[in-house]
């Protein structure tokens, strides 16, 4: 009898919060699935951990390869699994008791390729509920797909769609068009993996349930952003061939377009939070704030796309795009200062409410 459910794990030195992830797991309310851990090379405990648990729970199935990223983890991992559909949780996250039983039993009455759910952001231990912008309870065909979801996938107006733990997917229908994760994109691989697969599912359902706890490593993400190494690998992923890579139906210039927008929304959210980290260095922000705004496919993206840009914006980021296209560094200098001495959460509130007298305005 085919089990109902696969769950792979990625595992990459992962000790710090491996236990939790297991023990969510091994308190699924389904209990006729698998647990496919594929240690990616690790060398701290994590091996061990896993291997405490294997003994005491014959579901979890431990697979070692040698360090191949991510991408390849979940490949085997997808390579291995006998569940009717698949599952993805990281091993730093971890779920409600009941999460796949829930994806799974309106997957089977749905009859969808795929099943979208929300999540829980995390961030210094308090998590924030994040949901789709879409409908709940509607089953989508592949028309509709096309037409409204994988736009707002490209262009990452909907929080809950680019990541892959989210969601389950019917393996008979990932295997029949030999879907994996494409191994040389480090920053993008869920996305590209969601865009073609999604493209390509007859159906698929959001479901009102949010049973995932993501958490987001805020040092890290810091870092990288001071480093230069978040923006080097927007620009590298703006150039990548999306519509060749996923064989999707869209227009060439029509998936541009959405890179594009996809692009500056980036960068503008990268010098809001350039401007307002204390974690980065004030020499660290002036290198940030010329590599965005003197980027030419920024600037020529915002320039092109302008009309498309505007919408929803609020009134800081109008300004921002307003520095962008007319590269004011020494306007942006000014303006990061300011931000960054006067902005708190009370602050972000004016904004929001600025933002939504703009938008009623610029509409």
């Amino acid at each position: 009898m085919e089990l109902k459910l696969s769950i792979i794990i990625p595992v990459y030195n992962g000790e710090k919060h491996i236990e939790e992830c297991i023990e969510s797991l091994t308190k699924q309310t389904l209990s006729d699935c698998e647990f496919i851990f594929v240690n990616d090379g690790s060398n701290d405990k994590s091996v061990e951990l896993i291997q405490k648990h294997l003994i005491e729970d014959s579901r979890i199935i431990l697979i070692n390869q040698k360090n191949s990223g991510v991408s390849v983890a979940r490949n085997t991992g997808i390579e291995s699994a006998k569940g009717e559909y698949i599952g993805f949780i990281d091993s730093d996250d971890f779920v409600t008791n009941d999460m796949f039983e829930v994806l799974y039993k309106e997957a089977v009455k749905k009859n969808a390729d795929v099943v979208v759910s929300d999540y829980y952001l995390g961030r210094d231990g308090k998590y924030v509920k994040k949901k789709t912008v879409f409908e709940y309870g509607f089953l989508y065909d592949n028309a509709s797909i096309n037409k409204k979801i994988i736009p707002s996938l490209i262009k990452n107006e909907d929080i809950v769609l680019p990541a892959v733990w989210n969601k389950i997917y019917r393996r008979k229908f990932l295997q029949d068009n030999n879907f994996f994760f494409l191994k040389k994109f480090s920053l993008e691989e869920d996305i590209l993996f969601n865009i073609q697969v999604i493209s390509h599912a007859k159906t698929l359902f959001f479901i009102d349930y949010c049973g995932y706890f993501y958490r987001e490593t805020i040092g890290s993400a810091s870092r990288k952003i001071a480093e230069n190494s978040f923006f080097d690998r927007i620009i590298e992923n703006y150039n990548i061939d999306i519509k060749s890579l996923t064989n999707i139906t869209i227009p060439y210039e029509e998936v541009k377009k959405f890179q594009a927008v996809k692009l500056v929304n980036l960068s503008l959210y990268y010098l809001f939070k350039g401007a307002i980290d204390d974690q980065i260095t004030q020499k660290e922000r002036n290198l940030l704030y010329k590599r965005i705004i003197l980027n030419n496919d920024v600037v020529l993206s915002s320039k092109k796309y302008k009309q498309e840009l505007l919408k929803n914006k609020g009134l800081l980021e109008i300004v921002m795009m307003f520095i962008i296209r007319n590269k004011l560094i020494t306007t942006a200098h000014i303006l990061g200062f300011l931000l960054n001495k006067i902005y708190t959460p009370k602050l972000s509130e004016i904004f929001r409410s600025l933002n939504q007298k703009v938008n009623v305005f610029i509409k």
